[in-house]
C-alpha cells in the first residue's frame, strides 16, 4: 500500500506526507491539479517508493483533484 496525508493546499497543488504505511509517512510530495503531475520533494526514509505509484494515486483521485479538491487522505493497494 501507499498512503498520503495532506499537509497543505493552495489553488495549484497540495503537499502530502507519504509512505508505505500510516506509521511511516516520511516522504513529501507535491500533487498538482493539472494533468497527472507530481513532484517528489523527499522519499520516505526507510523504503523508497516508485514515482509511478504516486501517478496511480493521482489517477485514482483525479475527479476531485482536477477540481482543486485535494482529499485529506489518499491510498492505493499495490499488487
Amino acid at each position: 500500500m501507499i498512503f498520503c496525508n495532506r499537509v497543505s493546499v493552495n489553488d495549484k497543488y497540495a503537499v502530502y506526507k507519504y509512505g508505505p504505511d500510516p506509521d511511516n509517512l516520511s516522504g513529501l510530495v507535491r500533487v498538482y491539479a493539472e494533468r497527472p503531475r507530481i513532484v517528489v520533494e523527499q522519499q520516505p526514509k526507510e523504503k523508497k517508493m516508485q514515482d509511478n505509484l504516486l501517478i496511480r494515486i493521482w489517477l485514482k483521485y483525479q475527479e476531485s483533484i482536477k477540481k482543486g479538491e485535494f482529499p485529506e487522505k489518499m491510498s492505493i493497494q499495490i499488487g
